[in-house]
This record gives C-alpha cells, structure tokens and sequence, in this order.
C-alpha cells in the first residue's frame, strides 16, 4: 500500500532532513519504503491486509485503513509533517512465495520456465531473472546457473490450507511488531530470539 503526500515546500523538505532527492526505508521486519517525487511530494509503503482465503482485491478506497496506517508510520518518522494532506493512494496484490524467497525454475525437457516470488523487492531481481532465464533458454553456461534461486528444492512448497493461512500470516506480522517494539526500546536479544522463529512461520 502505497500513499503520496502533497507538494512539500522547500522548507519542510529542509525540516525533516531532505535538501535532497534521495530514497529511504527503515530496519522494521515489515519493509517500509519512500522517496522525494520531482514535485516534491514524499511518496511512502509499508504494510498491506491478506485478504482470507488469499482473497484479492478489486478495490481500494483512499479512506481504507490499511492507507491510515501507512501515513501513520511516515508521520511517525517525520513528526515535523503532520496536519499534511495526502492526495494519493494507491495499491494491489502481492505474490508472495511460502518459501519467502524468489525462485527460477526451468524444465529442460518441456523448455517451460518461469521466475516470481520477489516478494516486494522485484525491480531488480526481474532484471537479473530475466537473464538468468535466458541463459537457461539458450543453454549458456554462465555463474547465473549456479545461483541458489535456479531451480531450488524449496520450489515446490505449498501454503497451508485456511484459517492455518490466515492465522499464520497476522500471527508472524504481530511477532514482527513485537519484536520490532523491542529493537525501538534497547531490546535487541527479544528481536533476536524471535528472528529464529519468524523465518519458519
């Protein structure tokens, strides 16, 4: 779920600490992302809902919730901001692998292949896929082929059937906020102890 503010000043941009067009995210286990548009304009995303059932959504309405909480995380990292209005809202499905990783896979006897899982991180790793599929089409013998993503066993990893699904994804984000609230709060070793937990969700 992404959101757009409104075109900031050049003094509110100098407030919070952007003099320049530059990206930005913090280390919180639920990726958040933003950057300065052209038009001065902070654009943001963080979190989304999974829909029951793997339920996707048609439409998003610029009042939803998921949208509120968005430009709550961006106000809590830039108080200075508050009382902005944001203009746009925007949003859509995400697939995401059981694995949790990015995969490639190509069968040399039906010469079929495909590449996904990005998970939120696929500009740059469709690129590279994208290569490393051509090589795999071509029969290129490149290091590509020898990367842990081609082909890998986890590949073949189903999700688990509903409300299994569902209770697993906002019991691993909610683990994610705790242990996140602990890294804030001079914690760590919490955050630590439920990293070995989280990737086994």
């Amino acid at each position: 779920m992404m959101v757009a503010t409104e075109v900031l000043s050049q003094q509110q941009l100098d407030t919070i600490g952007f003099n320049k067009r530059c990206t930005f995210a913090n280390y919180d286990r639920v990726t958040t992302y933003g950057q300065i548009t052209a038009d001065r304009r902070i654009a943001f995303g963080c979190r989304g809902s999974y829909g029951f059932g793997s339920n996707i959504r048609q439409k998003f309405d610029k009042n939803d919730s998921d949208f509120r909480l968005v430009e709550e995380t961006l106000l809590r990292f830039f108080p200075d901001l508050r009382g902005i209005n944001f203009t746009h809202a925007w949003g859509g499905a995400m697939g995401v692998a059981r694995s949790l990783h990015p995969a490639i896979h190509f069968d040399t006897k039906s010469r079929f292949g495909w590449a996904g899982g990005f998970f939120g991180s696929g500009v740059a790793a469709t690129h590279l896929a994208g290569q490393t599929l051509a090589d795999l089409v071509c029969g290129e013998d490149s290091e590509r082929l020898t990367t842990p993503w081609v082909n890998p066993s986890y590949v073949n990893r189903k999700w688990e059937p509903e409300p299994l699904r569902w209770l697993g994804v906002y019991g691993s984000r909610r683990l994610m906020g705790v242990a996140d609230y602990f890294d804030y709060h001079g914690a760590a070793f919490v955050g630590q102890a439920l990293d070995h937990v989280l990737p086994n969700l």
